[in-house]
């Protein structure tokens, strides 16, 4: 079986792409071009999901990119915040990398994409709640939030209803 020639190139200029970014990195020891890097690298797998419309880069490229964002904004941006902040950050972005991957999905095929909602709504929940820790709305949410399980309880229900009409039908 012979290797499709476009989606090599689109490996080979990953790999470029890459390279070069760790090069100039290792030359110009600058920490900006270090912190580019995951985002850079989710971009390439985004870019290359699109282009070949696969579903399988998509995955990493959301989640990387996500992830690299969150970490370029917590040592670039807000370097000085605090701890707690940078964290939320981190895991905000993580849950927007992961959210992003619905609609870049939806471009390339015309099926539903629902399982990245799980984590992606999980992560920036719990991103936000770090982030906005400091404010005084906040203890508003934590007086609800003692009662997530009845979330767990009631989406548990929802899917046992749900199987039960498709089974019947």
């Amino acid at each position: 079986m012979a290797k499709n020639p476009q989606r090599v190139n689109i490996a080979a200029i990953i790999l470029i792409a890459v390279g070069v970014l760790a090069l100039v990195a290792n030359i110009v020891r600058s920490q900006l071009v270090g912190a580019l890097f995951l985002p850079a690298f989710g971009l390439a797998f985004i870019g290359w999901g699109l282009t070949q419309k696969r579903q399988g880069p998509l995955v990493p490229g959301g989640v990387l990119t996500g992830l690299g964002v969150g970490t370029f904004l917590s040592t670039q941006t807000y370097a000085s915040a605090n701890d707690t902040f940078k964290t939320g950050l981190v895991l905000l972005c993580m849950g927007l990398g992961f959210l992003v991957i619905i609609p870049l999905t939806a471009m390339i095929r015309h099926e539903q994409q629902r399982w990245e909602l799980v984590p992606g709504l999980l992560l920036s929940a719990l991103g936000l709640v770090f982030v906005l820790q400091n404010a005084k709305a906040l203890s508003v949410l934590y007086q609800i939030g003692s009662y997530w399980p009845v979330l767990l309880i009631a989406l548990g229900v929802f899917y046992l209803f749900r199987n039960a009409q498709k089974s019947a039908s």
